[in-house]
């Protein structure tokens, strides 16, 4: 076997590395999935629809107790009328009692107090936004 000359050895190197840190490892995509629901969860705490908006894509679909809600416009509405319904002093007693994240799946248990004893989140995340949800939780208001 011949040796393979050493700039051609350093130049696979380098792109056979920068390839690998291309690829969504595992690892990554759940840190990426991570981050996304941070910045959900936030911008839902601070009351800002563009921001709530921001982490979906005009064809993601959520599933709510009245029924699916799709396209940007849609869950403009469903996330105005969620936050005119429940009182931001309530939001901001949100507790995540559990986030779990696999395989471009996550799912969030999560209270509110007492007056949200009980939610849960389902997400399906494709290229960054939240590609599908399921939502519910008790309200005791």
């Amino acid at each position: 076997m011949s040796a393979v000359p050493l700039p051609r050895l350093r130049q696979w190197l380098l792109v056979s590395s920068l390839s690998k840190t291309k690829k969504e490892t595992p690892l990554n995509q759940d840190v990426a999935i991570a981050r996304l629901l941070d910045h959900h969860v936030n911008s839902l705490l601070n009351g800002n629809v563009a921001e709530i908006l921001s982490d979906y894509s005009e064809s993601s679909l959520v599933y709510t107790p009245e029924g699916p809600v799709q396209g940007l416009k849609n869950l403009e509405n469903l996330f105005v009328g969620f936050l005119a319904t429940v009182p931001s002093a309530v939001l901001q007693k949100l507790k995540i009692l559990r986030q779990d994240i696999f395989d471009g799946t996550a799912y969030i248990l999560w209270q509110a107090g007492d007056e949200i004893p009980l939610g849960t989140d389902t997400y399906i995340i494709r290229d960054g936004k939240i590609a599908v949800q399921s939502f519910a939780a008790y309200l005791t208001f």
